[in-house]
């Protein structure tokens, strides 16, 4: 099977007074058609810097250093701003992260919707807002509500309007970058069961990101786990929760549970600075299974398993033996 979406050895950077921030360090990765990829990891890891890398909207002091972004065969990376107005929203769209303040204040729903369609399709006014009032039904949006303004909205509203902007021109990927942030937990379900509803009835592959490893494992059919602007494991969903096998991921998994009820698990010590990233593997700092070895060498990511790619040295030791 082609995926439809392919990163090849990605490298990007924030060039800052303080120095360079290597916000996404060799990062390589295949979405299929019609899978749902979930990218989990904590803050600062380079999952929405991933995001906005695949959309060609990282903007200085951001820079793509190398590799390549391949779209149904065409690599984004290579492309002129023209060129990228007819991919953009067309074959890959988005939704942002911070739905409260990503709609534009000062124009009703309805128009910013009709304004995405006719930047990219040749309609009147009259048709653009009768598709508009199509994806509103769609996502769940009474259409009466097409000429409020965003502050007429709940959160919830306001997210369902972002995700019918993203589908507006049916693209063949969208990404979530974190679609459920600021929102309370039944609101959070209804967004993803509507996005679950969406993935299903237009066919569309789905990249979500999330620091919320939970919400990934029960929404996605395989996991990415980013750490310090790298992978450091990826396999089917089935395969992260039954047989983790870098210890960042184990560790995310262990801190989903309550031991008991007076206190919670936490993986200890914090990601590095990325301007300043420790010699060896990045995570060994707070590994417990970290060793001499693990100090000198940063290890690659490798194919344990069939489908189970993993970076730790101590993995690949134990397998090899």
């Amino acid at each position: 099977m082609e995926a439809i979406l392919r990163i090849n050895d990605l490298y990007v950077s924030y060039f800052t007074n303080f120095g360079e921030v290597k916000a996404v360090n060799g990062v390589t990765l295949n979405l299929n058609p019609g899978e749902k990829l979930g990218v989990a990891g904590e803050s600062g890891s380079g999952k929405s810097t991933l995001a906005l890398a695949i959309m060609r909207l990282i903007r200085p002091p951001g820079r793509i250093i190398r590799g390549a972004i391949y779209i149904n065969g065409k690599d984004v990376t290579k492309m002129s701003e023209r060129e990228l107005r007819g991919v953009r929203w067309k074959q890959v769209a988005m939704v942002f992260q911070g739905a409260m303040n990503a709609l534009n204040p000062t124009h009703r729903v309805a128009f910013q919707i009709m304004e995405a369609i006719r930047i990219h399709e040749k309609i009147n006014k009259k048709e653009a807002f009768k598709k508009a009032i199509n994806l509103l039904s769609l996502v769940g949006v009474d259409p009466a509500r097409a000429k409020d303004y965003p502050f007429q909205l709940s959160g919830g509203m306001k997210q369902r309007v972002m995700i019918a902007m993203a589908i507006a021109l049916n693209p063949s990927v969208l990404i979530a970058d974190e679609p459920t942030t600021a929102l309370d937990v039944v609101t959070q379900r209804k967004i993803l069961a509507l996005l679950k509803e969406l993935h299903d009835r237009l066919k569309f592959s789905l990249l979500m990101i999330s620091h919320d490893i939970d919400l990934l494992l029960h929404f996605c059919d395989s996991i990415a786990v980013m750490y310090a602007g790298q992978i450091v494991e990826q396999s089917s969903t089935k395969n992260i929760v039954q047989h983790p096998m870098h210890p960042y991921t184990a560790g995310l998994l262990k801190a989903r549970f309550r031991s008991n009820f007076k206190e919670f698990w936490s993986i200890k010590g914090s990601p590095p600075d990325l301007i300043s990233l420790p010699p060896g593997c990045r995570f060994r700092p707070r590994c417990d299974m970290a060793s001499e070895e693990c100090a000198r060498e940063n290890p690659e990511l490798i194919e344990v398993k069939p489908y189970h790619f993993v970076r730790c040295l101590k993995v690949q030791d134990a397998a090899e033996n």
